[in-house]
């Protein structure tokens, strides 16, 4: 008798016991990833530099490393611009807006360079739209850019 007693104590406590060894592993998954997702953020601002020595400066903020083609780094082209509370990649997206340049992000690498001008005719492209985590993208459009083509 005082078997089934301990015993039927026991799985009255069982649903609270489950619910907090769940909510502890959540509370101890959640921390690192929300940590890794979060982008170290920064604000300054540049007056007549070249998008070469910006992209130098955005480089030294973050984890990912910053290439440049020698056409970017002929560019004559002088920038005044203000970046406030972005991320790295969001200042990238933000200061080529304002150039000829575009760029490409592999892993943990920015490769910036000019776009070349293609010869009219018909291309089919293949690829993944990916997130920043490297997730692909569902139901994504791509649109070439300053075109209704899509």
């Amino acid at each position: 008798m005082k078997y089934h007693q301990r015993m039927f104590r026991t799985l009255r406590r069982l649903p609270s016991l489950v619910f907090l060894t769940t909510f502890i592993l959540m509370l101890s998954w959640s921390s690192p990833a929300s940590a890794q997702v979060a982008g170290k953020k920064f604000s300054i601002s540049f007056k007549d530099k070249s998008v070469a020595q910006i992209l130098d400066f955005i480089s030294t903020k973050g984890d990912y490393k910053i290439n440049y083609s020698d056409d970017v780094k002929n560019d004559t082209l002088l920038l005044t611009i203000s970046f406030e509370d972005v991320d790295e990649l969001s200042a990238v997206e933000n200061l080529l807006s304002h150039s000829s340049f575009v760029y490409n992000i592999d892993g943990k690498v920015i490769d910036v360079f000019k776009m070349k001008n293609a010869t009219q005719g018909q291309y089919i492209v293949h690829g993944t739209v990916k997130d920043k985590d490297g997730l692909g993208v569902p139901f994504a459009i791509v649109q070439i850019k300053g075109t209704s083509n899509g």
